[in-house]
């Protein structure tokens, strides 16, 4: 066997580990995107049962977020404090959601679905004004303004009228 025949079957094994390399790796990258996104939809869903969880295991807390965002009117001084962060504390779960999204983190259709739930909780007559004033969060409200408006007296068949509750 020839020098030259050598060198040439050690060029083909070189070219075969490279490609054997770059399918690994490919592999790799394939595995870690779908780890990642997995990571990206736990977020997410953590986000809203906490904040579910921080309301409903508090009764009073319960019925201050109830009355709050139907009619602020209806909170005295201490209440509207605790339903202000309340509200922080949904605001910024979808806030986070909403950077996310937007540096394509987040799919689009996982974040339609976010954003048309942030409108219609935003929209309430409690909240109306809660994106406006707080200016944090000035490039969420004019993009959730791309979105239709959802009536927020009746959600998931639940109206308030139906728990005795009149705005």
């Amino acid at each position: 066997m020839s020098l030259e025949t050598i060198y040439y079957i050690g060029q083909t094994i070189a070219v075969l580990a490279v490609l054997a390399s770059l399918i690994f790796v490919g592999i790799q990258l394939k595995q870690n995107a779908k780890a990642t996104m997995l990571s990206v939809y736990e977020s997410a869903m953590t986000g809203y049962n906490e904040h579910n969880r921080f309301i409903a295991n508090d009764e009073k807390l319960s019925s201050i977020a109830r009355r709050g965002t139907q009619d602020l009117s209806q909170l005295d001084v201490e209440e509207r404090y605790r339903f202000n962060y309340v509200i922080w504390h949904f605001a910024n779960h979808v806030y986070k959601l909403f950077r996310l999204y937007e540096r394509g983190a987040y799919p689009e259709s996982e974040w339609e679905g976010a954003a048309l739930e942030a409108k219609q909780i935003f929209s309430s007559p409690g909240l109306a004004d809660f994106l406006e004033n707080n200016h944090r969060y000035a490039d969420l409200k004019a993009h959730l303004e791309q979105y239709p408006a959802r009536d927020f007296t009746k959600i998931d068949g639940w109206t308030p009228k139906e728990d005795g509750f009149e705005p």
